[in-house]
């Protein structure tokens, strides 16, 4: 039986009486709805029974798909709505009576839904219909398989109803009354309203129900105390969202009739802690004054070598560094490590020297220009092999020429434990002022993830020379997001996996994490896990260090810059 962690809702009804339909040739139930069927999404479709019987003979109705024929129900008797008056400040052709009064029809619709529950889901998502042809049109493939990629979360115990607008203050919030415009007249009948932009809206089925029921019980409510007025539905939702500030908790976050309806959603919604089979912390060395972080691992000839980040500050949630000296300024010693193949904690621990040795094998010349420098050594190494050679990839301020945050590379000599052969990466962009998170190419020696875009991989060259690979965009409104993270390494089928991750600003700033699977070439996204993140409570948190050992996957870790952890993943899936 076909299941679903989330149904998405909507409906389609031939208005009748309503000019703007009327007139739009496009506007057919084959254009409307042909997206949605051929979706693979979990979705129940309330349609009405002409439309119905015109699809029906036509059409095999697939397990994620529940067709409903039916007369759009009415918040009110449409003998009463009759006697309503109509903002006055409206589209005459589209704003009709029929239409308003069939725009509060949703909260019935998400009731029925909800009692039917075919794919028993957890939670629930109103989407408009006329999305695919009114708003993303070409990319309505990609916002599709996004909606597919959303459903397929374990979403958040905890009871939430969040919902896009384009005001991200609820009416009233700078006056008691918060519904007059200073000359006077009631602006939540005249005009609309577009706190909420009514297209979509998702939430648990509890706070979902008792959504439709507040929305129903105080309708009448509002009709008496203004003058009898059908407003937009968007109007009543902010209207409804001030008188029950008690009863209704509603998340809004930024989203307008557009892709943003469903991307602008936060991760924190249905974003899981990455189960792990085992969690291990490592006996470090003390350095006063220093915390051990961040950590990047390779296989190289037969041996296992870590490169694990010393800090000298403590990050707060805020993001705020409290240093433990007084310089107040970010300074890195990185430590080389040997681990047991057996167990992978380390049998060393050598710090490696600050000195670092250019391709001449002299020391690389420092910055010494006028910017005031805010971090000292090479933060966020990265370790690979290309070409028999451990080689690393970090961001350095400290050598960098022009005193920005720059890419840095080079080789790590284990028997001298330093940096040598070592160069500075110029920035595509030279106005930018930080480099960082370049992930190496395996196969593409010299090559490096610059960026990920919405068409696909930007790759930069070691001569900062980009050019674009584009990807599938199906995966488009996922991928597009992505930064960093490790570096890639080669299942036993022949791809390539790598963590990437991204941020949503904050206090804290939270970070969130997929697996990718890439082809051996680079030129196909093979797939893309659910979000996950490493510690439940959600906040700054990093990883650029994952290998694969004996079919095992091992990450790297660190919470606020510090807490180094290794993890065992319970499966690759």
């Amino acid at each position: 039986m076909y299941s679903s962690p989330l149904t998405f809702v909507s409906s389609f009804h031939q208005l009748k009486d309503t000019p703007y339909f009327l007139n739009r040739d496009d506007w057919t139930h084959n254009n409307i709805l042909q997206p949605w069927l051929q979706s693979n999404i979990p979705i129940i479709l309330f349609i009405d029974p002409d439309t119905y019987s015109q699809i029906i003979p036509l059409w095999e109705c697939p397990p994620n798909i529940v067709l409903i024929p039916i007369e759009y129900p009415t918040i009110i008797p449409v003998e009463k709505a009759k006697t309503c008056t109509l903002p006055i400040e409206r589209n005459v052709s589209k704003d009709t009576m029929e239409y308003i009064l069939y725009s509060h029809s949703r909260p019935l619709f998400l009731q029925s839904a909800i009692e039917l529950n075919p794919f028993h889901s957890t939670h629930i998502a109103w989407i408009d219909i006329c999305a695919p042809l009114e708003w993303w049109k070409s990319e309505t493939h990609s916002m599709l398989a996004y909606m597919k990629w959303i459903s397929t979360h374990k979403f958040s115990d905890t009871p939430f109803l969040a919902i896009p607008g384009g005001w991200d203050k609820p009416i009233g919030w700078d006056k008691p009354a918060g519904l007059d415009k200073p000359d006077g007249q009631i602006s939540i009948i005249s005009h609309i309203h577009w706190r909420f932009c009514g297209a979509f809206l998702i939430g648990n089925l509890q706070s979902v129900r008792r959504w439709t029921e507040l929305y129903l019980e105080y309708f009448p409510q509002f009709l008496d105390t203004y003058s009898n007025t059908l407003v937009w539905d968007v109007n009543y939702w902010a209207w409804l969202e001030l008188i029950c500030v008690k009863e209704l908790e509603i998340e809004w976050y930024w989203g307008n009739h557009d892709t943003t309806l469903l991307t602008g959603l936060s991760p924190k919604y249905y974003s899981e802690q990455l189960p792990f089979k085992c969690v291990t912390t490592y006996p470090y060395p003390e350095i006063p004054q220093y915390l051990p972080g961040s950590a990047s691992c390779v296989n190289y000839r037969g041996k296992y070598w870590l490169v694990t980040r010393f800090v000298n500050y403590w990050m707060y949630p805020n993001g705020y560094y409290l240093f433990h000296d007084s310089s107040g300024i970010i300074d890195t010693i990185n430590m080389l490590s040997e681990l047991d193949p057996d167990t992978m904690t380390p049998i060393s621990y050598t710090p490696i020297s600050h000195e670092i040795l250019d391709v001449s094998n002299t020391p690389l010349k420092k910055y010494d220009g006028t910017n005031k420098l805010v971090s000292h050594g090479v933060e966020d190494i990265r370790l690979y092999v290309e070409s028999d050679k451990l080689r690393f990839i970090g961001t350095t301020i400290e050598y960098s020429p022009n005193g920005k945050a720059r890419m840095i590379t080079g080789c790590v000599d284990i028997e001298n434990a330093c940096l040598c052969e070592a160069r500075i990466l110029p920035s595509p962009d030279e106005t930018n002022w930080c480099e960082k998170n370049w992930i190496p190419i395996p196969t593409r020696p010299g090559e490096f993830i610059y960026k990920w875009t919405h068409e696909g991989i930007i790759v930069v060259n070691e001569k900062g020379d980009t050019y674009i690979i584009k990807l599938c965009q199906m995966w488009s409104k996922i991928y597009g997001r992505f930064r960093g993270s490790t570096p890639f390494v080669q299942l036993e089928t022949g791809e390539y996996m790598s963590v990437v991750h991204w941020s949503e600003e904050g206090s804290p700033r939270k970070y969130y994490h997929c697996m990718v699977k890439m082809n051996d070439t680079f030129t196909e996204l093979l797939d893309v896990s659910k979000t996950f993140v490493f510690n439940e409570k959600k906040g700054i948190e990093f990883t650029i260090g994952m290998i694969r050992s004996m079919g095992n996957t091992i990450l790297w870790t660190s919470t606020f810059d510090r807490d180094a952890k290794m993890v065992y993943l319970v499966s690759d899936e």
